[in-house]
């Protein structure tokens, strides 16, 4: 109970806590989840790329491996050019949850494979971004003597959002169209992006009020 009270008094780390789940849960759970449900409606079951037929699964495969991929490639950058700017971690969290929910928009409503290309990458941006910002945040955060408990408590967040975001995704099936659930995803991802933004600095803005004051 007291490791719990001494988290949760940390400044902003229940926030950032709670944003990493949604993201985790909207994001990687529900909409990544029913990728090839969305293929699948805009393009049938295969589709033609320079000249080749490809099965709706196995480009679905090919398209989650270079978003993943690339996302590991451009953490390290998206890393250090947040470390060189102002709030830039801040920033980063901002920007990359609002790319996110372009692309999830762009997935949605675009039949052109291009296209969709280009979603999967501002989606890597966001995979890239958003976890280096956090990760980097959550550990600033964490009370001394406690950083390790904390990154376990912040995985374990992650974790919980991903395990339970493609039940409730296959679960709205039942009563929207899949492009809508993508929407949705798109709309929980603009609120964690508001909050980040938002109510991060604004908690930042009074502790250091608290500080000075004393």
């Amino acid at each position: 109970r007291a490791y719990f009270q001494t988290i949760f008094a940390a400044k902003g780390l229940p926030v950032l806590l709670l944003i990493y789940m949604g993201k985790q849960f909207a994001a990687e759970g529900i909409a990544l989840s029913l990728l090839a449900i969305m293929l699948q409606v805009h393009f049938g079951d295969e589709v033609t790329v320079w000249g080749l037929l490809i099965g709706i699964a196995s480009l679905n495969g090919l398209m989650l491996a270079f978003r993943y991929l690339l996302a590991a490639l451009l953490s390290p950058v998206l890393g250090s050019l947040s470390d060189r700017a102002k709030n830039g971690r801040y920033w980063l969290l901002a920007f990359s949850l609002g790319v996110s929910v372009i692309s999830f928009g762009m997935i949605a409503w675009c039949r052109s494979l291009p296209l969709i290309l280009v979603a999967m990458v501002l989606n890597a941006i966001d995979g890239a971004g958003s976890h280096v910002a956090l990760g980097a945040m959550v550990a600033e955060r964490a009370p001394k003597g406690n950083l390790e408990k904390v990154l376990g408590l912040y995985a374990t967040a992650g974790d919980l959002g991903s395990a339970f975001g493609p039940m409730y995704g296959y679960y709205m099936l039942n009563f929207v169209a899949v492009g809508s659930v993508f929407v949705i995803s798109g709309g929980l991802l603009l609120g964690l992006c508001l909050l980040g933004l938002f109510g991060l600095r604004e908690r930042e803005r009074l502790g250091q009020k608290e500080l000075s004051s004393d």
